[in-house]
Formats: structure tokens, C-alpha cells, sequence
């Protein structure tokens, strides 16, 4: 037998035993389409409890359908077909990832629209490769969430709510007397800087008085010659003019 005929039949028998197709080929455009619309349409939101001066964080999603499943990364939890849940006890300033997977019940109908004598007309579509979409993972969701700022309503933030430092959320990792240090820092500084503005704001006035109040010895000292050169000259008019 020739080589060509050997290497024709070995060709014919490997492709005997390849599988047939991959089951993610498998899921059609329009089912992964309809499963990625539920899993956009999953909302989440977060909310918070604060304890002597320690937070922990809940996040609430909504919209979980059948057709989809929520697996929380971090534990392996899954969740589906609720209209709310939440997870509890979650700490600040972490990121929390969720994978979204279609389930194994397939979103089989479909509607869609199709022109048809002159209108558009709606119409349904089932789909026969649904149940090949489960497990196929559809989106990811990240949450992040914020630092917490435990030193925030520390007294030597008062009056400084403008200052991100005495923000309740703002990542840093001072100590508590690094942290007052810092903040007493910034509170010298803008004392100074509202004194130096204070100064440049002066009226005409206010500056003539700072002015008189620092140097009132020199118009003084004017003062006392020019009127000792008046008396001299009148006195001297009286001796020249007689009666």
C-alpha cells in the first residue's frame, strides 16, 4: 500500500475520534445574548454600620434571575433567582470580585423583530442549543470599597472639614499620633497663610493706622518743627511790625 494511502486513512481515523464540537460552540448567539442581558441587569449597591471607630460594609444585589448565578469569589457562595440578597460583614477599603455564569435553566424564548408585508412585526425564537449555555461565565463584577478613616472625628479635626486628611473616607496608615501631628502641622500652617491674607487685605485706612501705629514718631517730629518754625517766624513779625 503506498505511503499516501496509509497517511489518507490515519487522517480519516483521527478525525474519528476528535469530539465532536466544544459545548461553548455550542451556545448560540441569540441564547448568550439574552443571558448576557440578564446579567447586566443585575444591580448592586453598599451600606455601612460604624462601631467604636471600625466599619463594616454590606453589599445588596438586586435582580439575580434563574437563568444566572452570582458566585462571590471570595468564599464560593452562589446565589440566583432573588430579587434582593446581601452579604454582610465585609471590610473597608477592599475589593470584592463576583463572577456571573449562566445557570442551568436556559432562557429559551426569544423575541425579536421582523419586517414583514410592510410592518414590523414581533415575533419569538426558542432556541435549541440552550442548555449548552450553562456555566459559561458572562461578566465580572468588582466592588470596591472605600478606606475608612478612623481618626476622623478625632478633636483635632474640628473645624477642618475642608481638609481631606479629616475626610471619614481617606486611605492612610498613620498611627493616632502621626496622624494628630500631621493635622496640627496643617493647622499652623493655615493660621499663617490666613494671617498673611489678612495683611495683603488691609484697607487704605487699616494700613495707615498699622503704618502710624509703628513709625508715629516721624509725621511727630514734622509736626513739632514745622510748628516751632511758625511760632519763631511770628514772633519774629511782631518785633519787625511793632504795634
Amino acid at each position: 500500500m503506498k505511503k499516501w494511502k496509509i497517511y489518507l486513512i490515519l487522517s480519516f481515523l483521527c478525525l474519528g475520534i476528535l469530539p465532536c464540537g466544544v459545548k461553548a460552540a455550542d451556545c448560540d448567539y441569540q441564547q448568550l445574548s439574552k443571558l448576557k442581558q440578564y446579567a447586566n441587569n443585575i444591580r448592586f449597591d453598599y451600606n455601612y454600620t460604624e462601631t467604636n471607630n471600625t466599619v463594616k460594609f454590606s453589599i445588596r444585589f438586586t435582580n439575580i434571575s434563574e437563568h444566572v448565578i452570582l458566585q462571590d469569589l471570595s468564599t464560593g457562595k452562589t446565589y440566583t433567582n432573588t430579587s434582593e440578597m446581601v452579604i454582610d460583614g465585609l471590610d473597608a477599603g477592599k475589593t470584592y470580585s463576583f463572577s456571573v455564569k449562566a445557570s442551568t435553566v436556559p432562557a429559551k424564548v426569544f423575541t425579536y423583530t421582523e419586517y414583514t408585508n410592510g410592518t414590523w412585526v414581533e415575533k419569538e425564537y426558542i432556541s435549541v442549543y440552550a442548555d449548552a449555555c450553562a456555566n459559561i461565565e458572562l461578566k465580572r463584577i468588582y466592588v470596591t470599597l472605600p478606606t475608612y478613616n478612623p481618626y476622623y472625628n478625632l478633636p483635632v479635626c474640628d473645624g477642618l472639614d475642608d481638609y481631606d486628611m479629616c475626610f471619614k473616607w481617606q486611605k492612610h496608615e498613620l498611627s493616632k499620633d502621626e496622624f494628630e501631628k500631621q493635622v496640627m502641622e496643617y493647622k499652623t500652617k493655615k493660621v499663617i497663610e490666613e494671617q498673611e491674607e489678612k495683611k495683603q487685605t488691609l484697607t487704605l485706612l487699616e494700613q495707615f493706622i498699622s503704618w502710624y501705629t509703628k513709625y508715629y514718631y516721624i509725621p511727630l517730629t514734622l509736626i513739632i518743627i514745622i510748628c516751632g518754625v511758625l511760632i519763631y517766624n511770628e514772633k519774629r513779625n511782631e518785633k519787625t511790625n511793632g504795634w
